[in-house]
């Protein structure tokens, strides 16, 4: 018995129209997202306490949920405020010089 498998091939017109899709996909833009000053003032007290923390317990001491604190350290690093460093399997988060400049001017 012959595998059917085997002998389909993908029509060209159907790959142009997938590889189209992808590119204007990169083009779509992402959602603006506005953090809360009081969510971010968490996140980086608590990790001023605790030092380096890896993303689910930073999540549990500022009393966050997974999702929101995520998208709060996406924008925190785009501002150069916090670094990811992964090790092995695991992802840190650090303050960067420039967050512990930023938040003593919020918190003294």
């Amino acid at each position: 018995m012959k595998n059917v498998m085997d002998k389909q091939t993908i029509p060209i017109p159907k790959v142009k129209k997938v590889l189209k899709f992808i590119e204007t996909a990169k083009a779509i833009p992402k959602e603006e997202f506005e953090p809360s000053m009081k969510v971010i003032l968490r996140i980086m007290r608590t990790m001023t306490e605790d030092g380096s923390i890896n993303r689910t317990d930073l999540a549990h001491d500022a009393n966050l949920n997974y999702g929101r604190l995520r998208r709060h350290i996406v924008w925190l690093e785009e501002k150069g405020l916090v670094k990811s460093i992964t090790r092995d399997t695991k992802t840190n988060v650090v303050l960067t010089q420039q967050g512990r400049i930023f938040l003593t001017m919020f918190v003294t």
